[in-house]
């Protein structure tokens, strides 16, 4: 399939990846948006909320484009996790997975910038950990 005109909105080389699996000739641009999360939202919201802004961030940038764009909140119990950016941040985020469950939210938005037509869609996915033992946790 031959398009010029399809945007992903992520600097995520593993979103990247996931396309350029499906041989689509798409650009790659960073949304600069405030990922915070606002009073009261749930998961789902916050998650499809995020992809849509993502999308909605470049729209000027990219008129008469396809704008794809995702977001992902993972919880445990109440606590969001977020990417732990640095190994002792992922020892103990596993720590805390182990031997429980963490919900994914994981949305994707396409908007097409010449007509502002936006679709969006949200997937929940539960991971169960079993118990991990410290060694285990540090090899990974």
């Amino acid at each position: 399939m031959k398009t010029n005109n399809l945007v992903l909105a992520s600097s995520s080389t593993y979103r990247k990846t996931l396309l350029d699996k499906l041989h689509l000739n798409f650009i790659s641009a960073h949304p600069d948006i405030n990922e915070t999360a606002k009073a009261n939202e749930t998961p789902s919201q916050l998650a499809l909320r995020l992809a849509e802004e993502k999308s909605r961030a470049l729209a000027n940038t990219y008129p008469k484009h396809l704008i794809i764009a995702s977001d992902q909140v993972a919880m445990h119990k109440q606590t969001q996790l977020s990417k732990p950016g640095n190994r002792n941040n992922a020892i103990r985020q596993l720590q805390l997975s182990s031997g429980t469950e963490v919900k994914f939210y994981t949305s994707v938005c396409i908007l097409n910038s010449a007509t502002n037509e936006l679709k969006s869609d949200l997937d929940i996915c539960t991971v169960y950990f079993k118990n991990l033992s410290n060694q285990q946790i540090k090899n990974y």
